[in-house]
């Protein structure tokens, strides 16, 4: 038996077959990064490592905003706090670091992830899209990494930012804070692709999921760690790998399936209805 998904309070949870859509449910405050917030990404990005059966994984806010940013409520609560007593945790460092888990852990994630941004993108929320696979957005959404305006640095973001659009459009988004649109999030890379409203990025969604799940699972999640290997490790022990890695997938139940269905020209098991999804 499947383990079950664990209750979260600040997210929405919809699981069908394969797929994951998941829902921070703060629109009172456009869905920021609260504690509990973080804690639950977390405690889900732990869960979704147990579960192979799931593929794809969608995150998106609640009430027309993605994210914006980290709950400022909160956030100066613990800058008030006295941390000068070295034998007293310092609960701003530990927030901070602790969304920094949180970027780690949907960055490694072993299923596709795919984000939808409707409304604001801000300081968190554009860390949130960094650590996904896959980017939508609308045209009318806003981004901007606006830390530096309120005084603070974007410090857990940089490195997934840069590795996300680039050294010249990092420094640029992180060094004025300057808010922009869809259409500049995709020029440079941010996301993936823009669509006029709602309606059109759902279904762009949608289209996205059904070729994902086009894939074998096995080889999906391979492909997705050798890829997070890449520009870490150096070229010979990637080419290395990659070889025992392609072949042990060619000569898995599940490579043996995809290579005899190409042959006889029919679909491959993990193509099939539920009822009848099976490898080997």
């Amino acid at each position: 038996m499947r383990p079950a998904l664990a209750h979260a309070e600040t997210l929405a949870l919809d699981l069908d077959g394969g797929v994951l859509k998941v829902t921070i449910d703060r629109p009172g405050t456009r869905n920021a990064l609260s504690v509990e917030v973080v804690e639950d990404l977390c405690a889900l990005a732990e869960h979704l490592a147990t579960r192979d059966d799931i593929q794809v994984v969608t995150l998106r806010g609640q009430g027309g905003s993605f994210c914006a940013g980290g709950d400022i409520g909160g956030f100066g609560a613990m800058v008030s706090a006295d941390a000068s007593d070295p034998g007293v945790s310092d609960p701003l460092l530990q927030s901070n670091q602790r969304y920094g888990d949180l970027l780690v852990r949907w960055n490694n994630l072993r299923q596709v992830t795919i984000a939808l941004i409707e409304g604001a993108a801000f300081g968190g929320g554009v860390g949130l899209a960094c650590v996904v696979d896959i980017a939508l957005a609308t045209r009318g959404a806003r981004f901007a990494i606006s830390e530096t305006r309120i005084g603070i640095v974007p410090a857990q973001i940089a490195p997934f930012l840069i590795d996300r659009v680039g050294a010249t459009a990092a420094r640029r988004a992180a060094l004025t804070g300057r808010p922009f649109g869809g259409d500049e999030a995709k020029a440079i890379g941010l996301v993936s692709e823009v669509y006029a409203d709602t309606t059109e990025l759902e279904a762009g969604c949608d289209a996205l999921i059904a070729d994902v799940m086009q894939c074998a699972p096995t080889a999906l999640a391979t492909t997705k760690a050798l890829l997070l290997r890449v520009g870490k490790e150096s070229i010979d022990r990637l080419m290395d790998d990659g070889a025992r890695l392609f072949v042990a997938a060619a000569r898995s139940a599940e490579g043996r399936e995809g290579v005899t269905a190409f042959l006889e020209k029919r679909a491959p098991s993990w193509n099939l209805p539920n009822d009848d999804k099976k490898v080997g």
